[in-house]
């Protein structure tokens, strides 16, 4: 999470080695293990813009990923028990006969059953991580609120949900678990648990000189409002990156991506996984580290 120019989507896409130009330094770890293979095998991303053909059905939709992504060897009814399942999780069986349409059309389905379909398309696949580009924006009333909720039914069935996110409200953020906060340059500004109603966060920010939080304020405009004027005890500006890096929060994290890490890499490169059920260890599912020059991580 961070402000407009704070490079959310370009760190996700490099995590997500959708980044073929440019220079790009560091290490990604997923369980502690170097990747030796494309990441995007046991991984699904959902772009903010949701494509699809105007003319298929919602199930149509689902079963062409499904056919195109699943192994070779995945029976009819193994692929149609995962169809069923996916229909589930994203609400989607009542609408599975619809026409897709277009978007703002007369007729079709509405912003916000897009979004899920574009999810749906990526979990039939069966990724054991899955990358969102804030999948909120552009939704309009509650449907942010669905969708957060969508969100963490995925995550229970055992995906490591990674998204990037602008501004949430209140409801919408109760239902993440930790957060990574970016200043502008995608600098490092905190990452960690965000504990109940984000208080674990709050007390970051407040015992190292932030504004005390008011109870009537959403967490996530607090957060933000604190890494664009950190402030030091002594009431004098001073970088909330900068902070950071000193913190006993990122010495400690830190300390454990170097307990965690392994020499040897996940999976030998012509046995990469072709389903959830086969990739990393799911006790330690810590999943990824990205150091910079400056020693942060992320």
């Amino acid at each position: 999470m961070g402000s407009s120019g704070a490079d959310k989507t370009t760190l996700m896409d490099v995590l997500a080695q959708r980044k073929p130009k440019g220079t790009m330094t560091g290490e990604v770890l997923v369980n502690g293990y170097p990747l030796d293979y494309p990441i995007g095998r046991v991984s699904g991303y959902v772009e903010q813009v949701d494509i699809h053909v105007s003319k298929t059905t919602v199930r149509e939709a689902i079963e062409f990923s499904a056919r195109l992504r699943l192994p070779e060897e995945t029976s009819d009814k193994e692929r149609e028990d995962q169809m069923e399942n996916t229909n589930d999780i994203l609400e989607l069986r009542e609408i599975q006969n619809e026409l897709v349409g277009i978007p703002e059309g007369a007729t079709g389905l509405s912003s916000e059953q897009r979004k899920r379909l574009t999810i749906a398309v990526e979990l039939v696949a069966r990724p054991s991580i899955l990358f969102l580009d804030e999948p909120t924006s552009g939704l309009e009333s509650r449907a942010p609120l669905k969708m957060a909720k969508v969100l963490r039914r995925v995550s229970d069935t055992g995906v490591a949900v990674l998204c990037t996110i602008h501004q949430p409200s209140k409801e919408v953020f109760s239902f993440f678990d930790s957060v990574l906060l970016l200043q502008s340059g995608g600098r490092v500004a905190y990452f960690g648990d965000l504990g109940e109603e984000g208080s674990q966060t709050i007390t970051y920010f407040e015992k190292n000189g932030g504004d005390p939080m008011n109870p009537k304020l959403n967490p996530a405009d607090y957060m933000l409002h604190q890494i664009g004027t950190a402030t030091t005890e002594r009431g004098g500006q001073k970088d909330g990156h900068e902070i950071w890096l000193l913190s006993p929060e990122n010495k400690e994290l830190m300390g454990s991506l170097e307990h965690t890490k392994c020499d040897k890499p996940a999976i030998v490169p012509d046995k990469a996984p072709t389903s959830s059920s086969t990739i990393l260890p799911q006790e330690t599912f810590e999943f990824s580290s990205l150091r910079t020059s400056s020693g942060s991580a992320l």
